[in-house]
């Protein structure tokens, strides 16, 4: 089973309870165990142009946020670096700015608009490879989620996180409102 559609569904079964997850996602239990990669990408595609068309837009990102991919190991222990060094958020936002090789511009004492320095879409289902067509923002919200799941680890507080852009949604960049 695909890690990113048991999330999805997991996700899901929590908003909209195991009938309206079934509705949503009805292929989900007859997917076989390995699905080449162009095939999750329909799926993915189709997925979320049902989540676009049946539900509202907190709902959508509700589903899509709620259970991210984790914070990898070498993340994690740099986070631990940071905050051992720094104890202010803005020396501690800079360094993992710098980490990350992130753009940033700060909107206001709290606010700032974070732009990933990716040229390739990171998503386990868009990795590695060239072509891919575009599919809806939604499927970023996942990737939303992440961000957000790593800032709050950072600041050791709850934060807000509001995608603006995304790669394999077309965009030339990966972009996110950080609201602290």
């Amino acid at each position: 089973m695909n890690f990113k559609f048991y999330q999805l569904f997991r996700s899901l079964k929590e908003e909209l309870g195991l009938e309206g997850a079934k509705k949503i996602f009805p292929e989900y239990e007859t997917l076989p165990d390995k699905m080449a990669k162009e095939d999750q990408i329909n799926l993915a595609k189709i997925l979320m142009k049902r989540l676009d068309d049946e539900l509202d837009k907190d709902t959508v990102i509700a589903i899509r946020m709620e259970h991210p991919c984790g914070i990898p190991k070498p993340t994690k222990e740099r986070i631990s670096e940071i905050k051992q060094a720094f104890n202010d958020d803005g020396r501690r936002l800079q360094a993992f700015f710098d980490h990350l090789q992130a753009s940033y511009e700060r909107i206001s004492d709290n606010e700032y608009i974070v732009t990933w320095a990716l040229k390739e879409c990171v998503c386990g289902v868009f990795r590695n490879l060239k072509d891919y067509g575009t599919i809806s923002p939604t499927w970023c919200q996942c990737c939303n989620g992440h961000n957000k799941l790593m800032f709050e680890t950072l600041l050791d507080r709850e934060i807000k996180s509001e995608l603006i852009s995304g790669i394999c949604a077309g965009e030339k960049v990966c972009s996110f409102r950080i609201i602290i």
